[in-house]
């Protein structure tokens, strides 16, 4: 920027409030950006949540989502493969002795109920079994009555809102 100093000479560069101006607008578009940028990174902001009941069915021997059907579903539920970013599965090596669950979209979606299938039985986890169900946690347990379980199937129901 060309001003006039005193004397009637001319320089170059900014003014004090010219600089602060500048500095202000620097500050605000530096603030901005990482909040933009976490939001579109965060798992719940990958998908749009579905109103309603539904679950998701993970295979045991993989710990990878797929298109089984739940060994007791609950009326009115419907598989939605959609909410998989939803259902992060933590395992301590081998998912077919017993995993935890963690809801990554606990803004929007709660886990009402789960199962696991081994063989032909059908299993919900309990406290007896080392596991339990919450809103946000599903832990299913290694065991029943002490004897090693070797799940193949789980399912997760979730229940989402407006």
């Amino acid at each position: 920027m060309l001003r006039r100093a005193q004397g009637g000479r001319s320089e170059t560069g900014l003014s004090r409030r010219e600089m602060i101006r500048a500095a202000a607008v620097a500050g605000a578009a530096a603030w901005t950006a990482p909040v933009i940028i976490d939001s579109l990174s965060s798992p719940a902001a990958a998908i749009t949540t579905p109103t309603g009941c539904f679950f998701v069915s993970i295979n045991a021997s993989t710990c990878g989502f797929d298109d089984s059907n739940a060994c007791a579903s609950i009326p009115g539920c419907t598989r939605n493969d959609l909410l998989q970013p939803c259902v992060q599965v933590v395992s301590n090596g081998d998912c077919n002795g017993g995993v935890t669950v963690n809801n990554l979209c606990s803004t929007t979606c709660q886990f009402t109920a789960a199962n696991a299938s081994a063989g032909s039985n059908c299993y919900t986890p309990t406290q007896t079994d080392g596991g339990s169900i919450s809103p946000n946690t599903i832990v299913f347990g290694a065991t029943i009555g002490g004897v090693a379980i070797n799940y193949s199937q789980y399912h997760i129901f979730i229940t989402c809102g407006p």
